[in-house]
């Protein structure tokens, strides 16, 4: 501002003895006056910008600074067996709270595990730095098992110390998700699996058991297996004792889950399939009956029957029954030329064959159904007779998951298609497909002979009840390649009085497969015989 004696010089200059001075010094006068009042109304507006505006603005950022947003997670939910027992639970670890996972490898594949959100999941309304399942149930489950975060509104000093709580909302605590696997049953499967391993060596496979007639999953194990508790930074049990380790296996990847997403050539145990398809078509019935000479001849091509290839022997006149319980090529070779392709790849969608099942993991696969039109756009080839007759025996380019072949089995066991149960309240979806009663009941017979004496499962002859099976021997590789062996078996559900029966419609189904192991009947069987033993004795 202009001081007293500064308004004075500024008179004097316009004004002499009382006249004013020339126009000139007029006009110099005026445009001093103008930058005074200009420098004026500067100095007032900066005073008004500052403690006006720019204070709002201070006051703004203060209270920032006095107050922070706080996360709150949300406790993960908790996963339970079919008995109430705990496949995964939270537990706190020097302060941290960290997932556990009791039953460890035996469950690993269908648990899962847990890990970091990372910032591609930001985008999906998750909290960066919290928590959300990276395989299995966790995975499937997230949005159940997660809750829902909370949040704090809390006042800070300037050292960022907490004064006082200003507002809360609080976490919600993810739901219990409780599960049709028994535990205990892939305990001992777990075991038997890890047994076999210390008797004879290093290999890769898969067991799936369910309940025909409502799909639920009691035990879903692929091995080799990890211990999930490697994922939470808690000691494992098993071969491997670091992520790194279980990560780094490339050659027995030990994270593959064999049981729902290998594709395998299934060999014989297809001929089920192959039996509806017959029976359900008009073409086999109780009557029907083939001559076995050992193979058949088209041209320069021969298709021959594992028996006589091995043993130089045949089987003579045999019909359905005994075709299934002898497991005999020539027989499902013609049932599979009076079907047709279209019909056998008809039937075995309608089994569940070549389409995932429903179970709802990531890892499933969708094994495959070929057919003329696929063949002829991948290889430019026509579909010839004999293609036929290797898919009747579940050989050519034909692949199923072990998870298929055990749904494919309790459908024709059952005459339902249902879709897998894995947790509680899912099971029991299922398709009436409306086979004939009297072709199932003489397909079940002949699954009942191949588990009985003279039979192709030897392992099973002596079991206490009356099982259902079909062995498999799958041919994969080259001819010095050892093949899959599978075997599918129903063991009868308990009765009114305790005692299995005759009821395998309602019954437990065991499929085993051993990757390139040998024969099914050899090495499949006598795994799937002490699981069998297990369920029997202890009345699942």
């Amino acid at each position: 501002m202009m001081r007293q004696s500064d308004w004075k010089l500024v008179m004097e200059n316009v004004w002499r003895d009382g006249q004013p001075k020339t126009r000139d010094d007029v006009k110099i006068g005026w445009w001093m006056r103008v930058m005074v009042f200009a420098v004026v109304g500067m100095i007032l507006a900066r005073m008004v910008f500052l403690q006006v505006v720019l204070g709002e603005q201070q006051v703004m950022v203060a209270e920032g600074n006095r107050l922070e947003r706080v996360i709150v997670m949300a406790d993960r939910g908790v996963i339970k067996d079919r008995e109430d027992r705990i496949l995964a639970r939270n537990v706190d670890m020097d302060g941290e709270v960290v997932r556990e996972y009791p039953y460890g490898e035996v469950v690993a594949h269908v648990i899962g595990y847990v890990g970091e959100v990372g910032e591609e999941e930001v985008s999906q309304g998750l909290v960066l730095g919290s928590r959300s399942g990276k395989m299995g149930v966790e995975r499937s489950e997230d949005e159940r098992l997660r809750g829902e975060f909370g949040e704090e509104l809390v006042e800070v000093d300037a050292t960022g110390k907490r004064v006082d709580l200003i507002g809360k909302r609080e976490a919600v605590a993810g739901q219990l998700v409780k599960l049709n696997i028994d535990a205990e049953l892939s305990k001992e499967i777990g075991r038997i699996l890890a047994v076999r391993e210390e008797e004879k060596g290093e290999y890769k496979g898969a067991v799936v058991v369910s309940r025909a007639g409502t799909g639920e999953l009691l035990a879903l194990v692929s091995w080799p297996s990890f211990d999930n508790n490697l994922f939470s930074g808690l000691p494992g049990e098993g071969k491997y004792k670091k992520v790194e380790e279980v990560l780094g296996d490339g050659e027995r990847q030990p994270m593959f889950d064999r049981a729902v997403g290998g594709n395998y050539p299934p060999g014989s145990i297809y001929k089920l399939v192959t039996a509806v398809a017959g029976v359900e078509e008009g073409k086999v019935n109780s009557e029907t009956s083939v001559i076995d000479e050992g193979e058949i001849k088209i041209d320069s091509y021969r298709y021959g029957n594992w028996y006589f290839d091995q043993y130089g022997k045949t089987e003579g006149e045999i019909g359905l029954q005994r075709a299934l319980a002898r497991s005999n090529d020539i027989f499902f070779y013609k049932v599979g030329e009076w079907v047709g392709v279209e019909k056998l790849g008809e039937w075995s969608r309608k089994l569940g064959l070549g389409r995932r099942t429903g179970i709802g993991l990531e890892a499933e696969g969708t094994g495959r159904v070929p057919d003329p039109l696929w063949k002829e756009k991948l290889t430019g080839e026509r579909w010839f007779l004999g293609n036929t007759y290797h898919m009747a025996i579940g050989q050519g380019d034909l692949t199923v998951t072990p998870l298929q072949g055990n749904l494919m089995t309790a459908a024709v066991v059952s005459g339902k298609l249902c879709k897998p149960g894995l947790v509680v309240g899912e099971e029991g979806r299922c398709e009436d497909l409306s086979l004939s009663e009297v072709g199932r009941e003489m397909i079940v017979e002949g699954m009942v002979g191949a588990c009985s004496e003279g039979g192709t499962a030897a392992s099973f002859f002596d079991f206490p009840v009356r099982v259902a099976c079909k062995t498999g021997t799958a041919q994969q590789g080259g001819e010095e390649d050892d093949p899959h062996a599978w075997i599918t078996a129903v063991v009868p559900a308990e009765n009114s009085e305790g005692n299995r029966d005759d009821d395998y419609a309602n019954g437990v189904v065991i499929t085993v497969l051993l990757e390139a192991s040998g024969e099914g009947s050899a090495e499949a069987g006598p795994v799937a015989t002490q699981i069998a033993r297990y369920i029997v004795e202890k009345g699942i």
